[in-house]
Order: C-alpha cells, then structure tokens, then sequence
C-alpha cells in the first residue's frame, strides 16, 4: 500500500498556510475540497478513509487549540470548523463555541 499526504494531493494553487508563521502548514479545506481528496492504494486512488478524516480533524483542532490559547478566536473559529468538515466531533463543536464568547471580551 502507498499512502499520500495531504500536500501531495493538493495543487500548488490550493497550498495555502493557514495559520502565518505559526505551526505546520495545514491545506485549504472545504466541503469541495475535502471530497476531491485520496489516497493512493497501488494504482487506484480511494477516497480519504475515515481514520484518515480523524486524523486531519485532530490537526486542525490541535492548531485552533494553540490560536485560541494565542487569543485569535477568529482563526481559532476557522480550524475549528475545519476540523467539523473532516470529522463531526462534539468536542470540536464545544471549542468552536468556546470561541465566540471569547471574542467579545476583547
């Protein structure tokens, strides 16, 4: 079995860093975007596993985790949303609501 990242499967166009001059760059996800996504398995190319959907949740969780510790809730709210496409997580939606009470105490 080959598997891929994520970077190798997006075009230099949907590259993008998410967060600037912090942590990993993470890829440019929406509904359209995360459907397009696989893996490669031999030669044919399946859709992402749900493990794998986990997995790229639990990375923008973890990077909203530290924007929220940062106190910059609006991009905190973005990978938290991301991390929702991927993987459906109640604990996903509590952080992202976390955030918006949070913003208006600055």
């Amino acid at each position: 079995m080959v598997w891929c990242s994520v970077e190798s499967l997006l075009t230099e166009g949907d590259r993008k860093t998410t967060v600037e001059d912090e942590g990993p760059k993470l890829p440019e996800i929406d509904e359209e975007s995360l459907a397009k996504l696989s893996t490669e398995v031999g030669i044919l190319k399946a859709p992402l596993t749900v493990k794998e959907r986990k997995a790229y949740a639990v990375t923008f969780k973890t990077e909203g985790n530290k924007l929220y510790g940062g106190r910059k809730f609006t991009q905190a709210i973005d990978l938290y949303t991301k991390a929702i496409m991927c993987h459906a997580d109640p604990v996903f939606y509590s952080n992202r609501a976390a955030c918006t009470p949070s913003q208006r105490l600055l």
